[in-house]
């Protein structure tokens, strides 16, 4: 079939109703622009981590009840790997920093298989190494303007985050006890990397889910009523979705399950020979009820974001999200705070920055950071100066704001002065990210010309003596971590930034930049994080 064709077919589709669709997106999105595995896949991994042995994984396959189907078989597999993975995890030295960077998790009862699964999940990088995954990417993050109404995720990572600034929902209990709005929304059923608690993998997880599903059922049922969904990164066979449109099929009759026929849109990527195509398709389950649906196999995922992008509502999802929220909150508080600030109703490039659009009430989340959402430039300067005046709410800052921003600057600033005020557990988001020791800061360029060929001064007023500004900020680098006074690098930066204060702003192009940054970031973990690692 052409790609003219399939794009015309599909937009035909799309065009039949009056809402956007919801993306229902699975592990084989996370495979094809992160690396990531599939559930088997992690599983064999981590079973090997166990184990150590070979055939690791058919061993624990062998002691599993015989003719289990997929999605009664992998939470059993996960279930006994879990067992012997964590008894390796508190003996073994390859975790030994793991045990330091997670040991509040673990205090709390948290399963260690679960934190190294969030770890692993937190800490992968987009993969779009060709251009036509760049190309696929970017027309997936234009989805969110006008074309798609939501998400919904079985998986762990947060690539679904980076390309969507949409509102995150983890699990059923946030969903229940949140004020969700069913648009610009992202809702991750079977937990997130973010929060290794709410990873949903062992049989025992899955009990529970199954025990306390009726609030997400109901959700998801309104969710097919109400928008076309787009199934993409899963295989038609999925355990995890035939177990969810059973649930779904379990409450409809025949009858309305034949309204759901258009509805239902299944993407599957075409790894044969043959030409891509859109056909129907039939599930047929036990109770002789069936669900018919649209079947499209792509190549290319970007024909199918092309066509979605032909096909925009009226307004941006994240606008009306913003407005509904308003609405919500000031007739439930009747005490609207703060500014109030009127933006066309297509701009959302500034909805961060402010706290109500369209002049309708104030959303709590935004009342209570006001308008003082810090930038990357206001902590680095907040570290050397302290005046940053972002902090008069320490939970929200680290909660909230730190996250976004880290994602926006490589997962790369300073958090020390701010994760030391906050009385609760770091947020694994920024825990996995802190770095505990002085090398750790540096390339592995300057650690071997500090160890090979070192400076012959030996402190940092020796350095300003011979050596200009811009020059001691890579040569601080050189010297030992026991020969940095913090007090004397303190007063080094303070110097350099009133005498150079654009050195830090976003347009100032500078090969130096980054060795500025680095050293401040030194000064903040000397300052507020170096108690808690080696140098």
């Amino acid at each position: 079939m052409s790609d003219k064709k399939i794009i015309s077919e599909l937009l035909d589709t799309l065009k039949t109703f009056e809402s956007q669709p919801f993306l229902f997106v699975g592990a084989g999105v996370s495979r094809r622009y992160l690396g990531l595995e599939d559930w088997e896949s992690l599983l064999r991994s981590f079973a090997m981590k166990a184990l150590k042995e070979d055939y690791a994984f058919e061993q624990y396959k062998n002691e599993c009840d015989e003719g289990l189907p997929e999605n009664e078989l992998y939470p059993q597999l996960a279930s006994l790997i879990e067992k012997d993975f964590n008894r390796v995890w508190y003996r073994d030295a390859e975790y030994a920093k793991s045990r330091e960077k997670y040991g509040s998790y673990i205090e709390k009862g948290i399963s260690p298989f679960k934190v190294e699964i969030a770890s692993h999940a937190l800490k992968a990088k987009t993969k779009a190494d060709t251009k036509e995954l760049q190309d696929e990417l970017s027309l997936l993050g234009q989805l969110q303007q006008r074309s798609i109404s939501g998400v919904i995720t079985t998986n762990y990572d947060t690539l679904l985050e980076q390309v969507f600034k949409f509102e995150k929902y983890t699990g059923q209990e946030e969903l229940l006890f949140s004020p969700s709005q069913g648009v610009a929304e992202i809702y991750k059923i079977h937990g997130c990397c973010e929060n290794p608690d709410s990873i949903v993998i062992t049989s025992k997880d899955y009990e529970s889910l199954n025990e306390r599903n009726a609030y997400l059922a109901a959700k998801l049922l309104t969710i097919f009523l109400e928008h076309p969904i787009i199934f993409l990164g899963y295989s038609i066979s999925d355990p995890n979705i035939q177990s969810i449109l059973k649930s779904i099929v379990t409450c409809l009759s025949q009858q309305k399950l034949a309204e759901l026929k258009d509805r239902l849109i299944f993407v599957e990527w075409n790894n044969s020979d043959e030409a891509d195509k859109v056909e129907s398709y039939t599930i047929q389950f036990d109770d002789s009820k069936s669900l018919n649906m649209t079947r499209v196999l792509l190549k290319d995922f970007g024909k199918l974001y092309y066509t979605l992008l032909q096909n925009k509502g009226k307004y941006n999802p994240r606008v009306l999200r913003k407005l509904k929220q308003d609405v919500y909150d000031l007739i439930v508080s009747e005490e609207p705070k703060g500014c109030i600030h009127v933006a066309n109703i297509e701009d959302d490039t500034q909805l961060d920055q402010v706290e109500v659009v369209i002049g309708v009430g104030v959303t709590k989340e935004f009342s209570e950071k006001g308008l003082l959402a810090p930038t990357a430039v206001d902590l680095y300067r907040d570290i050397i100066f302290d005046d940053g005046e972002f902090k008069g709410n320490i939970p929200v800052l680290v909660e909230q704001l730190l996250p976004k921003l880290m994602k926006q600057h490589s997962n790369s600033l300073p958090l020390w002065k701010y994760v030391s005020q906050y009385e609760k557990d770091i947020p694994i988001s920024l825990g996995c990210h802190l770095k505990y020791s002085f090398d750790e800061y540096l390339t592995g360029q300057s650690i071997e010309k500090r160890d090979n060929n070192p400076v012959s001064e030996t402190s940092i007023p020796e350095l300003m003596e011979t050596y200009s500004l811009e020059e001691c900020l890579k040569n601080i680098t050189y010297l030992q971590v026991d020969q940095i006074n913090k007090e004397h690098l303190g007063e080094f930066l303070k110097d350099f930034l009133n005498l150079n204060s654009n050195y830090l702003n976003p347009e100032f192009v500078s090969g130096k930049k980054s060795d500025l940054k680095r050293l401040i970031k030194i000064y903040d973990w000397m300052l507020y994080g170096e108690k808690k690692g080696g140098a």
